[in-house]
């Protein structure tokens, strides 16, 4: 067979492999002549025919168009457009399989690292594996919603049946008349929808109301998030002084300020912070300062870097050395971190690792049937 090239992307061209284990991103790895494989839709063990769909310079990307040989894992996808539309990694997966890969996925990755922790002492806390997401970013095509193929900017239609992924109202919302922008941006909070684009979003939870500025970033699983917040607040309390980065609109420092003397709240976007001071006037909360800077070039005062504990809730990318290395220089007697992506989650725990151990660490399926997790850790400083 002649070797794929860069010439082979999109080419529908066929190869037949057997994945030997689970990688980073929902993906499978395999080996081809002198290329790298990585597979959608596979389990490991599978033999499977796949479909190059993109070349990176020795890396193949591909999907599994048919399978010769199943993993007992297996199951039949419960959506007609898995593996074109690109929002989901898992659908030919048991779920309860998913959950295990995702335990040993970040347990192998510490265990790389050389990071110590009892496997055994993991929570996971997962509810219902579909409908969970309560928001959606339609593309819109001459006033029909539906999404881009996987790779490309093609339109697919979602599936009469609707996306799996979200509720009923987010799939029944019709697309406005005379709606020109291509793309539709909807979150439901409390039964309600909104175009989050260009609407502020309310939400009531736990007694308290919090306002969304438009465009801002939210959780997305808004059954696990209760879970989710009353595991933080049973470990993050009775302290003198937290330091929050990475708030946003002041979600978890309200909560937070309810059962510890003062909270410090720091977040780059200044859209957010206002957001946040509104949230923190109508809660009638009085221990939080709020604070727009940008953390990753701007230096903070010391007398917030003195809090006795830091909570760090970074997007994608992580906290950062530069970040780190200013934590280390204070070493507060606890850090508590919670983290979308496990990898630079791991990356900046290993930065700090010769100075914290990790006394917890929780797992949190906010994103079931995609590659995605949160992970919760509470690190105690080595004396």
């Amino acid at each position: 067979m002649q070797s794929p090239s860069k010439e082979y992307i999109n080419s529908n061209q066929k190869i037949v492999l057997k994945p030997i284990k689970w990688v980073n991103g929902g993906y499978t790895l395999a080996h081809h002549e002198n290329f790298t494989c990585f597979i959608k839709g596979s389990i490991p063990e599978e033999l499977v025919e796949c479909e190059i769909e993109y070349q990176k310079g020795k890396n193949l990307f591909l999907k599994v168009v048919n399978v010769l040989e199943k993993n007992s894992s297996r199951k039949v996808s419960d959506c007609e457009i898995f593996l074109n539309c690109g929002g989901c990694d898992f659908r030919h997966l048991n779920y309860s399989d998913e959950l295990v890969l995702k335990k040993k996925l970040i347990l192998d990755e510490l265990k790389f690292h050389k990071i110590d922790f009892n496997e055994n002492e993991i929570q996971l806390f997962s509810k219902e594996e579909n409908y969970y997401r309560n928001n959606v970013q339609f593309k819109v095509l001459s006033g029909n919603k539906g999404f881009f193929k996987n790779n490309t900017n093609e339109f697919i239609p979602i599936p009469e049946s609707g996306c799996k992924t979200i509720p009923e109202k987010l799939n029944q919302f019709e697309v406005p008349k005379n709606y020109s922008a291509k793309e539709l941006k909807l979150r439901i909070l409390n039964d309600k929808v909104y175009n989050y684009e260009i609407e502020e979003q309310k939400l009531n939870i736990k007694n308290k109301t919090f306002f969304i500025p438009k465009k801002g970033f939210f959780q997305i699983n808004s059954g696990l998030m209760e879970i989710w917040l009353d595991q933080i607040l049973t470990k993050v309390k009775n302290f003198d002084s937290v330091l929050e980065l990475f708030s946003g609109m002041g979600f978890i420092s309200i909560f937070l300020a309810e059962q510890n003397k003062k909270v410090f709240s720091f977040e780059l976007e200044n859209s957010s912070v206002e957001v946040a001071k509104k949230n923190i006037l109508v809660n009638k909360i009085s221990n939080i300062s709020a604070f727009q800077k940008n953390i990753f070039k701007d230096k903070i005062s010391e007398k917030y870097l003195k809090s006795e504990v830091y909570f760090l809730n970074p997007a994608r990318n992580g906290s950062g050395k530069k970040i780190l290395e200013e934590i280390l220089k204070y070493k507060p007697i606890k850090i508590f971190y919670s983290s979308c992506n496990y990898i630079t989650l791991v990356q900046d725990l290993k930065l700090i690792s010769k100075f914290y151990k990790i006394t917890d660490l929780e797992i949190f399926d906010f994103f079931p049937r995609t590659s995605y997790f949160e992970s919760f850790v509470c690190l105690e400083l080595n004396f």
